[in-house]
């Protein structure tokens, strides 16, 4: 999806083939698709506003080299009628699809979907180049073996691959360069077609699984999907060319100028020999702590919030994360059942509907408590992290409060600036301790990841 995509073509409704307009599309990466038509297929009473033109949910065309092209969901921004002359329109499309007629929402299924991500290449570092140099011979022998797929088989039957693709050098006359480039992708494959959605819900826990792993959120650059659909018969043989996908995702901000694999919470090589276990232990993870992976990835795709709000969204999910995984209450369900009917049946009628509902959680652990046991739980872990566990879990629920109920007489306890940023990289050690131990990953990795989180602290606090 770093690629811009423009060409001149040819382009019809589903419902009305016969009728072909010529225009241009452009995909701009980061903006998204447009079309702009010289022509149009409505009727002059349509165009000037005497029967209603709705947008459009497909637009099919063919560049002028023969590439077939489908616009998904268009948004009609605007028209021109020109009488006498041409009438000109425009169209913004949510998803671009190059090389597939899609005519139909229920076409919309897929039986595979293959993602490349940003710094996924370094991340796993293999590589099938194998190159001697030979400077007294003058010489240098450049041997390429394309690697072989890994291939993870879930529970649910879908496969997940990480397979290598290489283009080959260009023959010339005089080859006086030869280039062949190595990219690595992330595959899904579903047990039977699934539609787009559900396809992209599982990259995209996929890509926020090796962006854990990288420590660094990664971009989406390449999504090619697989359709029954586009099946062409050659020598007598179905083939399903890939499906070239554009739209604009959800990118990160404010990234990091450089990375290397050194940054890493884990490398592919830390855990090629559980990797299998470790996707499907992430995967089904999600399923049970969404809320927790959904706040801890919204703050790390979006390094430009204000810190106080990259501050509540982090509490928020330890939060959420205990409350998933703990049925830790104050006291029994009969305990507090019993409680409860005492202290209603003290108060009036007239008030006893306004307690009960200010008592609806009143069993539930309070953030300090929940601080507390989390922190114990891994103390073995976080200790250099937070040397004064007492004193920590203090600030932040007295800041929590503070933000949440901007009580005044908290104001003074609130932390600013550095004192927040730094307290913000402990709970984000915190999350990352707790979701690596979710994953059953070795000591040593959640050590490293704890250092390196304590490193990072150390620079804000004497900055």
């Amino acid at each position: 999806m770093d690629t811009p995509v423009e060409f001149q073509g040819v382009f019809w409704l589903p419902r009305n083939s016969e009728t072909k307009v010529p225009g241009t599309l452009r995909y701009i990466p980061g903006e998204g698709t447009t079309l702009q038509l010289l022509g149009t297929w409505y009727t002059t009473e349509e165009l000037l506003g005497k029967k209603r033109i709705g947008d459009e949910t497909f637009i099919v065309g063919m560049s002028e080299h023969g590439t077939l092209v489908t616009l998904w969901n268009c948004l009609r921004t605007g028209s021109d009628l020109h009488m006498p002359g041409i009438s000109t329109m425009s169209f913004y499309a949510n998803v671009l699809f190059v090389g597939a007629a899609i005519t139909a929402t229920e076409d919309l299924e897929f039986t595979l979907a293959r993602a490349r991500f940003s710094y996924l290449e370094d991340w796993v570092g293999l590589s099938g180049f194998d190159i001697s140099e030979n400077w007294e011979q003058h010489s240098v022998i450049v041997k390429y073996t394309l690697p072989d797929p890994l291939e993870i088989l879930l529970p649910s039957s879908d496969v997940i691959r990480i397979v290598y693709t290489a283009t080959t050098p260009s023959m010339r006359f005089v080859q006086n360069e030869a280039t062949i480039c190595q990219k690595v992708f992330i595959e899904y494959k579903p047990h039977e077609q699934k539609k787009m959605g559900e396809c992209c819900s599982t990259l995209r826990r996929l890509q926020y699984f090796f962006g854990f792993a990288a420590s660094i959120p990664l971009r989406i650059m390449e999504l090619k999907l697989r359709s029954r659909v586009n099946c062409k018969v050659i020598d007598g043989k179905e083939s399903f060319p890939f499906i070239d996908t554009y739209f604009v995702p959800v990118e990160p901000k404010n990234l990091p100028v450089s990375w290397s694999p050194n940054h890493a919470l884990f490398k592919f090589s830390d855990i090629k020999e559980d990797l299998s276990g470790a996707i499907i232990r992430w995967l089904d993870k999600y399923e049970l702590l969404q809320p927790v992976f959904d706040l801890y990835f919204g703050v790390q795709y979006d390094r430009e919030t204000y810190v106080q709000q990259s501050f509540l969204h982090l509490v928020h999910a330890i939060e959420a994360y205990h409350r998933l995984a703990s049925s830790d209450m104050e006291v029994t369900e009969e305990v507090h059942r019993r409680r409860m009917t005492a202290i209603l049946s003290a108060v009036s009628q007239e008030h006893r509907s306004w307690l009960k509902e200010k008592l609806r959680y009143s069993n539930e652990l309070t953030l300090r408590k929940r601080l507390s046991l989390i922190i114990n739980d891994y103390m073995n872990y976080l200790s250099k992290l937070i040397p004064n566990h007492g004193s920590f879990i203090t600030s932040v629920v007295d800041n929590r409060n503070y933000l949440t109920h901007y009580d005044s007489s908290l104001k003074s306890k609130a932390l600013q600036g550095h004192n927040l940023a730094s307290i913000n990289v402990r709970l984000e050690g915190i999350l990352q301790v707790i979701l690596l131990a979710e994953l059953g990953l070795s000591e040593s990795i959640i050590v490293k990841a704890v250092e390196h989180k304590y490193e990072q602290s150390q620079s804000i606090a004497t900055n």
